[in-house]
């Protein structure tokens, strides 16, 4: 297949185009020119004003509940919400039933055909809360390690782990929050806990524990990726580990820059997460870890939720938010640096994969496009999720998702 991308911004720091308005010629699935004009026989034209294109963007965090929770999203509908937010590779949760705690559900995952590129996680404890065969699942396929959404309680454990992940020299993911600490809460503790009179979520247990796998990182020196920080002092531990020299890195969420624990005033079901919403002052420092850098990444945090667990009362309601399609929007409701956007949804790519996306001749054609200034609401029509646990829709939004070039096929959001 021929592909022509017409007049577009290319955002690629390390291309020798970057910030020019390029065409590129794609064959085969390789950017097999790039030039101010070119004329060329094609299958497949993309235009339009304002038209850009970067790396394929690449989703640290996500859940598409399959094996197990079809009624919430399969990997076929989760692949198409990914595509339709712009990303080219997704990181899947292993927390589905079963989950993904042996080689051979990392391979029926693998074995799939999607639009976009899965990469399923392997759980780093078995139902027993033992140690899984994680060098097994490695070799089949799992790009890295996790618990998911239950971070591991023991620090024994936790050392097991950094210490048999060292020779892959990988970051093994954790979500950080004691879970000890939170019990029943049901948002961030604080002042909007005690008015809407819900049990709260101290900032405390999440940053303890951040600072106990720092701990466990010195004495190993196993790297470690923390994701979906959320508070003002989590980021500074993690910030002054990286001073240090330590083997860590971090992601956030694309939701955490935009919603406070203040939009749960109303009950909003829809904004009940772990980790959950924080104060006015995080959300700010989770923004300037953005821009700064301190957060490597940004990830969607997509946990599709049923309607059922949603349409209820707060305390009984699932966590979670369907937001993968949004995720580039959140990040330019509160800023229009868009080189900065583009490098934070590229980067786990570099984090998990040890290599980059470049947009230069002759090398693969995995591409995002998208228009940064393109104002649009978001409709249930144009949702791909099977789930609507989303606080987007119906909203007036600005940047828009044009599609995806992977794997030699165009997808259009």
């Amino acid at each position: 297949m021929r592909i022509l991308i017409h007049q577009a911004k290319i955002y690629c720091k390390r291309s020798p185009f970057h910030l020019q308005t390029m065409d590129l010629l794609i064959q085969d699935g390789n950017i097999v020119r790039i030039a101010a004009n070119i004329s060329a026989d094609v299958d497949k034209m993309v235009e339009g004003e304002g038209l850009c294109v970067s790396a394929g963007w690449f989703d640290a965090f996500a859940d598409f509940a399959e094996p197990g929770y079809g009624n919430r999203e399969t990997l076929r509908s989760g692949s198409a919400a990914a595509s339709a937010g712009g990303f080219t590779d997704v990181m899947l949760s292993p927390d589905t039933t079963p989950p993904v705690h042996n080689r051979s559900i990392v391979e029926f995952i693998l074995s799939q055909t999607l639009p976009v590129n899965v990469h399923p996680l392997g759980s780093m404890l078995d139902d027993k809360g033992g140690l899984t065969e994680m060098y097994d699942m490695r070799e089949g396929g799992a790009l890295t390690f996790t618990n998911g959404s239950n971070p591991v309680m023991s620090a024994g454990l936790m050392l097991k782990v950094l210490q048999y992940t060292l020779p892959m020299q990988i970051p093994v993911v954790q979500v950080p929050g004691e879970r000890k600490m939170i019990s029943d809460g049901l948002m961030h503790e604080g002042i909007m806990s005690t008015k809407l009179g819900l049990a709260g979520i101290p900032a405390m247990a999440e940053e303890l524990m951040i600072m106990r796998d720092i701990e466990l990182v010195r004495y190993t020196s196993s790297p470690i990726h923390f994701t979906g920080v959320s508070t003002q002092k989590g980021l500074q531990l993690i910030q002054q580990a990286k001073a240090e020299g330590l083997p860590v890195t971090c992601s956030v969420a694309a939701y955490h820059t935009v919603f406070t624990d203040e939009d749960l005033a109303t009950y909003n079901t829809h904004l009940k997460v772990f980790p959950p919403l924080r104060t006015t002052a995080d959300r700010e420092a989770v923004r300037a870890a953005v821009l700064s850098g301190v957060a490597d990444s940004v990830a969607s945090h997509h946990i599709p939720v049923h309607a059922d667990e949603k349409l209820c009362e707060f305390n009984h309601a699932a966590p979670g938010m369907n937001t993968i399609q949004q995720v580039f929007s959140a990040l330019r409701s509160w800023t229009n640096d868009i080189e900065t956007i583009v490098e934070r949804l590229t980067a786990s790519r570099k984090i998990f994969t040890g290599h980059e996306c470049i947009i230069a001749e002759g090398t693969p054609a995995r591409l995002t496009m998208f228009y940064p200034d393109e104002n649009y609401t978001f409709t249930k029509e144009m949702n791909r999720s099977l789930s609507t646990n989303n606080p987007f829709l119906n909203k007036s939004l600005t940047g828009k998702v044009a599609g995806i070039i992977t794997e030699n096929q165009i997808h259009f959001a």
